[in-house]
Formats: structure tokens, C-alpha cells, sequence
């Protein structure tokens, strides 16, 4: 690594004294396997993709850093190592600068030593990383990109602008939904479905959705009171406008899930989506959201024929 990198906002060139250099990162994940011998039989026979979403996945990764620090005397050293320490204290995103685009979420892992060198004015500091299996692209898919971020120029052919993929449908429209959505990452994403009554009426609910996509479907099912219902198909979660839990089916102001939560795979995707409705329910917004995933690093032009 030529540059450095960041870790909870701060870079390690802001650090006096600190210069950095990358003793293992490794460019894939260890997919998450179980294999088993089968006597008289060569080879083994792996698990790996034996779960309902017929995929592999993974384990997290370990980015190890060395990193020296100098000072005039070790008083000045030892002050600086504590704020090293702090700094590397807790989790947050670690974002190289080789691959700039690319937001890790990172902790330190395991302990930080450092070795004493030149009579106290310098350390040599080794910290490994515990990072997800795959890297997040630095915005998601509604917002888009904005001209000034990190890594993103004038030059670059990007789509700008949010409200790429919300459905509207009124209450009469009953019929099957074709929405095609692409996933311009590396890995399979499960996303953050937003849905919304936009009746009037008092009677307005989000009703009974009906999601389908690679074979597999997702039914959400509002109670009478449900006026808006946020799915979020990774963390298995359903909450209301103000973040509050309402995943249930005892009372009328709780969204009962079944079938498999919404997965989308690399490239493009067609959703169908059927809505069940009931006289004064009104018409419905279904918005989806995600952050695509990237193995490595995001490749500009790529994510543009993708997007």
C-alpha cells in the first residue's frame, strides 16, 4: 500500500510521526464450509451451499498493518502512542486509499503491540483489522453518487439522483408488477424495502405485498393500523416510520413476514410484486434500498453499464 488509510474518520497521515505499510490483506474471503469424508469415495462432500438461499457464504477477513512511529524522545513517543491507541479503540470504517470507493466495517483485532526502537524515539506497531467479508461501495443506490466525494470526479459517467427504484401503485391495480432492479456489486444483497400507504382515506394501509424474485418469495403481511412498514431483509427486522419494532401478528399494528426474505444477486434482477388488497386501502409506495458489496474495489466504469 502506497498511501495509507482511514480508520473512524481519522487518516494516518494526520497522525505526526506515522508512516504505514500493509503486511497482509488478503483479496478474497474463506468461504464457510463443512466438508465431510465419505468412505471408499474420493474427495469430500461440502455443505457450503446446502442452506434455503443455495449459496455460499462467508467468513469475515483480517487486514494486517505495520505501522512506525517516530518521535524527538520517548515522552513525546509514549504520548503518541496514546493517541494511537485510543484511536484504534472500537469499530468503525476503514477505507483505503488505494481503493477509495471501498468502506470496510473494521475493528482491531485481537491486541495492538508495538517494539521499541532507537533508544525509545521509535515503534513499530502491529495492528490486524477484523473487517465483513466483503467491502461496501460508498453510497447506496437511492442517493447515488454526488460530484466531490471520495473518489469521484467530473470525468466519471455515473447515474445522479435518488428515486431509481420505487414502485407506485394505486388500489385497483391488483395485477402482477415486473420491476427489474441491478445490482451493480460482486455479491448477492438483501435489501431495505420501504413501504408506504399514500391513501387519504383512514382506512389507508400497506396491505398484503408479495415479492418474487429467483424463485423465491416474500410475503408481507400489514395489520389493519399499518401505515408504513420498513423491511430490512438482512438483519430479519420490520419496523415503523420512528424505528420502532413492529415484526409480530398478535396486534393490528404489527407486519407478519413469511416465505424467504428478498435476496438479490449480482447483475440484474426481475422482481415481481403483487399486492393483495381490500377495499379503502389505498394505493402503496414500495421503495428498495441497498449498498452494493465488492470483493476488492469498485470499478467506475463497471458500476455505470450495471447501475
Amino acid at each position: 500500500m502506497k498511501y495509507g488509510f482511514s480508520f473512524k474518520g481519522t487518516h494516518t497521515g494526520s497522525i505526526p510521526g506515522l508512516t504505514v505499510r500493509t503486511a497482509s490483506r488478503p483479496i478474497k474471503p474463506e468461504t464457510r464450509d463443512t466438508k465431510f469424508i465419505v468412505p471408499f469415495a474420493d474427495g469430500a462432500i461440502s455443505t457450503a451451499a446446502d442452506n434455503p438461499y443455495r449459496r455460499e457464504f462467508y467468513e469475515p477477513r483480517i487486514f494486517t498493518m505495520t505501522m512506525m512511529l517516530t518521535a524527538g524522545n520517548m515522552m513525546i513517543l509514549n504520548k503518541r502512542l496514546e493517541k494511537v491507541s485510543s484511536w484504534l479503540t472500537g469499530t468503525g470504517k476503514l477505507i483505503f486509499d488505494d481503493t477509495p470507493l471501498i468502506e470496510w466495517d473494521a475493528a482491531a483485532y485481537g491486541s495492538v503491540d508495538y517494539a521499541p526502537e532507537r533508544s525509545g524515539t521509535k515503534a513499530v506497531i502491529s495492528v490486524s483489522f477484523e473487517t465483513a467479508p466483503f467491502g461496501r461501495l460508498a453510497w447506496n443506490v437511492l442517493d447515488g453518487p454526488k460530484i466531490g466525494q471520495r473518489g469521484i470526479y467530473l470525468r466519471d459517467e455515473l447515474p445522479l439522483g435518488p428515486g431509481k427504484y420505487v414502485i407506485t401503485m394505486r388500489e385497483d391495480e391488483t395485477d402482477s408488477v415486473l420491476f427489474p432492479i441491478n445490482n451493480c456489486g460482486d455479491r448477492h444483497i438483501r435489501p431495505i424495502i420501504r413501504m408506504r400507504a399514500t391513501g387519504t382515506d383512514s382506512s389507508a394501509r400497506t396491505g398484503i405485498v408479495k415479492i418474487d424474485v429467483d424463485s423465491s418469495e416474500m410475503v408481507v403481511s400489514g395489520g389493519e393500523i399499518v401505515k408504513t412498514a420498513i423491511v430490512d431483509c438482512d438483519k430479519h427486522t420490520v419496523t415503523d416510520a420512528h424505528g420502532s419494532n413492529i415484526l409480530g401478528r398478535l396486534y393490528t399494528d404489527q407486519v407478519w413476514i413469511t416465505g424467504e426474505f428478498t435476496e438479490l444477486q449480482p447483475g440484474r434482477n426481475s422482481l415481481s410484486v403483487k399486492r393483495i388488497v381490500h377495499e379503502g386501502d389505498g394505493g402503496i409506495e414500495i421503495e428498495f434500498d441497498f449498498v452494493p458489496e465488492f470483493i476488492w474495489d469498485a470499478d467506475i466504469e463497471r458500476i455505470g453499464r450495471r447501475w
